[in-house]
């Protein structure tokens, strides 16, 4: 097949795992911030570290991070996805031109 209209299917599906896998990664690290609310019991009376303050950016960091691993998981499912509608496109054009060189032999094959 020409170079210009080729993919490597295997290695753009291993990209796609690759970056669902960073979207775990970020889903684990929101699942970490849970933590940081308990982070200020420690702190000095009156500190801007106050309980209410942590917690509240705790929760938009957590729902920061979690949104951008759904952004970045479906990113990685649209690679995988486009790499077998590729396959099978290709599949299917290779088996509509055999059998236009079978039904017409020595005939040139459209362009």
């Amino acid at each position: 097949m020409d170079e210009t209209t080729s993919i490597e299917v295997p290695e753009l599906i291993t990209i796609g795992a690759a970056v669902t896998g960073v979207a775990g990664r970020l889903d684990r690290a929101a699942a970490a911030i849970a933590g940081w609310e308990s982070a200020a019991d420690d702190a000095v009376a009156g500190s801007a570290t106050c309980a209410g303050a942590l917690a509240n950016a705790a929760m938009h960091w957590r729902r920061t991070l979690t949104a951008l691993a759904a952004e970045i998981r479906d990113c990685g499912a649209d690679l995988h996805r486009s790499a077998v509608d590729y396959q099978a496109a290709d599949e299917l054009a290779a088996r509509r031109l055999g059998e236009f060189r079978a039904a017409a032999p020595g005939r040139p094959v459209p362009q």
